[in-house]
């Protein structure tokens, strides 16, 4: 029977063990989320960021969200599992009572958060296409704008999610929040938590380190103890 030795086992604890950070928009200008609407100017003033659409035609309604993945925890580690939480602010009693899908995109052009606006992602710079530059599908989920509370969590994973992250480890990434199917034939509306308190925009990383090296050499050292009592035993 093959055994397990005590120098397995340490390496194995050593470099195995997953940990989970938050991660959280800040109070600064460009690392914010924020709404943008067709035809409206900025919407950094308001206290939700609004995604949905209403039965006016083109009155639609997106989410932009950013975080700074520069942490060095996450330096060189391995991403098992990300989680995005957007919670409900308030609700919108005249939204239809019935599940809609919301997309989550990841969004190409960088924005400043009080100077986005449906055409412009800064005061300088224009979407390529209005409302946002948006490609890589990367999670999906169905909630009831009619029905859904305030303080209502939405969490967005997928693998699709967790690739992106773990492509992006050091940087700051670009999101795009909106509805599936966007053709003012309803009243869909999500009013989410912006920014300035614990149920703002949350990125939930589950991740493993890279051991630190001293772990390399604690390893090492086990090996080679272990290695002279093997050499004894035998002799």
């Amino acid at each position: 029977m093959k055994q397990i030795t005590p120098v397995l086992l340490l390496a194995t604890a050593l470099t195995s063990s997953a940990a989970t950070i938050e991660i959280f928009n800040t109070g600064s200008s460009d690392l914010q989320s924020v709404g943008i609407r067709d035809g409206f100017s900025n919407q950094g003033a308001a206290e939700y960021s609004i995604v949905g659409q209403t039965t006016t035609s083109g009155d639609l309604l997106r989410g932009l969200l950013t975080f700074d993945l520069s942490d060095p925890l996450l330096a060189g580690a391995t991403i098992n599992s990300v989680t995005l939480t957007l919670t409900v602010g308030k609700d919108d009693p005249t939204s239809t009572n019935g599940d809609v899908t919301l997309n989550l995109f990841e969004l190409t052009t960088p924005y400043v958060y009080d100077e986005a606006t449906w055409v412009k992602a800064t005061d300088t710079t224009d979407w390529t296409t209005e409302g946002g530059d948006y490609s890589t599908l990367l999670a999906s989920e169905d909630a009831n704008p009619g029905t859904a509370p305030g303080g209502t969590e939405i969490d967005f994973t997928g693998s699709a999610l967790d690739s992106y992250v773990q492509s992006s480890i050091g940087e700051t990434i670009y999101l795009l929040t909106k509805l599936d199917v966007e053709n003012n034939a309803t009243r869909d509306i999500f009013f989410f938590v912006r920014e300035g308190n614990s149920a703002r925009p949350t990125l939930a990383i589950d991740y493993t380190p890279v051991p630190e090296p001293s772990s390399f050499a604690l390893i090492a050292g086990f090996a080679c103890l272990g290695g002279l009592a093997l050499r004894r035993s035998r002799s």
